[in-house]
């Protein structure tokens, strides 16, 4: 608790040494090793950040934080393929894992794949509430040349959010 006081201050070597402290106290805390990855991440301190998250998973291999976690540090460092799997792995752990088919469907219309819109309409499936699935659901129509399906995305997204300002724009672009 107190690690995550510290963090919401900005005082990042407080809520370390604080979450050190906990792993101290208790190694085998999962919660305070995936906490300690995300702040590494936070750092870009990649070693430390797979470092926890290897720990994490050897405690508890059903653990689809660790694998978003270990996702996100590989898209950051570029690589695609890894960073696929390690989201994969988080969304078949947990197939209510919102942002992990978020990040699936982006880094597919990265790669152009049609696979992306699977994605985003899985993630909309789980949260329909939430304006940005719809959105880059909708890109990834607009990307594909899908105008009809990208329009009817938009218009759903401004039912849910009706200030979401990029819709109005590519809505107008197109």
């Amino acid at each position: 608790a107190l690690s995550e006081i510290y963090l919401s201050m900005g005082r990042i070597p407080n809520c370390l040494e604080a979450l050190k402290r906990a792993e101290e106290l208790d190694p085998a805390n999962n919660n305070a090793l995936l906490k300690l990855a995300e702040v590494h991440l936070i750092l870009k301190d990649y070693p430390n950040t797979f470092e926890y998250t290897k720990r994490a998973l050897e405690l508890d291999l059903n653990n689809p934080i660790a694998h978003f976690i270990r996702g996100y540090a590989y898209m950051e460092l570029g690589d695609s393929s890894l960073a696929i799997n390690n989201f994969q792995a988080a969304a078949d752990q947990d197939q209510g894992y919102y942002a992990a088919y978020v990040e699936l469907g982006s880094l597919y219309a990265a790669l152009k794949n049609p696979l992306a819109t699977d994605y985003f309409q899985r993630a909309i499936r789980i949260d329909s509430s939430r304006g940005e699935a719809y959105y880059l659901l909708g890109m990834a129509y607009q990307e594909q040349e899908n105008i009809p399906k990208s329009v009817e995305t938009y218009e759903k997204l401004l039912e849910v959010t009706p200030d979401f300002k990029e819709a109005h724009y590519n809505l107008g672009y197109i």
